[in-house]
């Protein structure tokens, strides 16, 4: 009898168990149901005065001030409504579209080219915008999206910046981790920011100097420009001999310099040894690149300086950066002859040294050995290799009157020389040919 009453315990505690498990499951459908329907037919948007939050956010982009006070009465209940905007790209702007109440924005999101996806995201940052410090719960939604929603990474970032300082904070811890891929987009957008005070951004740029990444280092540097003189000029200025070698660093850094003029003074020897290593020590292309950079800082800081820069590139070779207009003929010997061209300075005002000098140039060695002078200086012409050996050089133009002309009245067509001349490589001397 005790063992009949045993399992008759068990049946009845096995029968407590199924009922609630059926309880449960009705409980969970309930619940799986309130979902699928919330989906089908999304809460309604938050309301003030009988206009839904996405009207609101059309007015405001009209500049009607009123916008924003029903904004704020709005509040932290139309965060969800401001992060379904912010998100919107090509997958999701139709299911987005039937969330919406504002039939402008509706219709904007029918259509598909992405401008119209931009203006609503910018909708959606000028709504943060008003909330403020309101907005704060959005913020790890906001940092998901900059980190793996394409659609609206800059977006993401613009609406954290409003959000106020937390905001502000999680960008800077981004900036701060190297690891983190998204710093450089973060710190790309800091640069180009203009609506938050600029003293919140330079320590944060300050730091990014040290970034591992040049692009980084250089748009940081960029950023410091025309700032406090006597705080950022001793900071970039180190910079110009620990990253002498890369050169967006320098680059951002040499244009930062350059802001501040005169002032920057300190900066100038350094400036000048890299724009004179860059001149002999790269190849053409690369040359230019530093060479037009680096000029640029000399010239706004220090004239004379640029002066001297400008004439160590004159003397720095045949074929320096700054020449062009010549023409290259590879003659029969292997050697190349390089005829003609201009120079092209900056300092201390545009000026063109039109030139009649050639050299050959040796591609094997290197080695430049300077021939004879043509007999008029000339640029943009025509070179041909004869069967002879010989090198026929024809039309262009040249060091002319009419240059002086042309600086009142710029658009006036320069004329074009008749002229033509014969190279000898046996001999290294020019003839002017004459027509029978």
């Amino acid at each position: 009898m005790e063992d009949f009453g045993i399992l008759t315990d068990k049946i009845t505690h096995m029968k407590t168990i199924k009922n609630r498990l059926g309880q449960c499951a009705v409980i969970l459908s309930a619940g799986l149901l309130c979902r699928m329907a919330a989906y089908a037919a999304p809460a309604a948007e938050p309301e003030y005065q009988g206009k839904a939050l996405s009207e609101w956010l059309v007015v405001n982009a009209t500049g009607d001030k009123s916008a924003a006070d029903a904004i704020r009465q709005i509040g932290a209940n139309g965060l969800p409504v401001l992060l379904d905007l912010l998100s919107v790209g090509e997958k999701n702007r139709r299911s987005v579209a039937k969330r919406i109440k504002s039939k402008d924005i509706q219709e904007s999101l029918r259509d598909s080219r992405p401008d119209f996806r931009e203006a609503i995201r910018g909708m959606a940052v000028e709504g943060f915008a008003i909330l403020g410090t309101n907005a704060e719960p959005a913020i790890p939604q906001l940092m998901k999206w900059l980190h793996d929603n394409p659609d609206c990474w800059v977006d993401a970032t613009h609406a954290l910046l409003r959000v106020g300082p937390k905001g502000f904070a999680a960008l800077t811890n981004v900036v701060n981790d190297t690891h983190d891929k998204a710093r450089g987009l973060v710190i790309w957008v800091l640069v180009n920011e203009r609506g938050v005070d600029p003293k919140m951004i330079m320590q944060t740029m300050i730091n990014a100097l040290k970034d591992p990444d040049s692009y980084n280092r250089g748009n940081a540097a960029d950023y410091l420009g025309g700032r406090d003189a006597e705080l950022m000029i001793p900071v970039l200025i180190p910079l110009l001999d620990s990253y002498k070698d890369d050169f967006y660093t320098i680059k951002g850094v040499a244009h930062a310099l350059s802001s501040y003029g005169p002032a920057a003074k300190a900066a100038v020897p350094k400036l000048f040894n890299l724009y004179t290593n860059a001149v002999v020590s790269k190849d053409r292309q690369s040359a230019g690149d530093w060479g037009i950079v680096l000029m640029w800082a000399l010239q706004a800081i220090d004239k004379e300086a640029a002066g001297r820069a400008e004439e160590f590139l004159v003397n720095s070779g045949p074929l320096n950066y700054a020449r062009r207009g010549y023409s290259q003929t590879k003659l029969k010997n292997g050697l190349e002859l390089i005829a003609g061209g201009y120079l092209y300075t900056d300092i201390p005002t545009p000026t063109n040294r039109f030139l009649a000098s050639a050299e050959l140039l040796d591609p094997k060695t290197g080695k430049w050995t300077k021939t004879g002078e043509m007999n008029v200086a000339r640029y943009d012409h025509k070179a041909a290799l004869l069967s002879n050996g010989k090198v026929l050089v024809e039309g262009g133009h040249g060091s002319h009157p009419f240059d002086i002309a042309r600086r009142v009245f710029p658009n006036i067509a320069r004329p074009s020389l008749s002229s033509k001349e014969l190279y000898d490589p046996t001999t290294g001397t020019w003839t002017v040919v004459t027509n029978k």
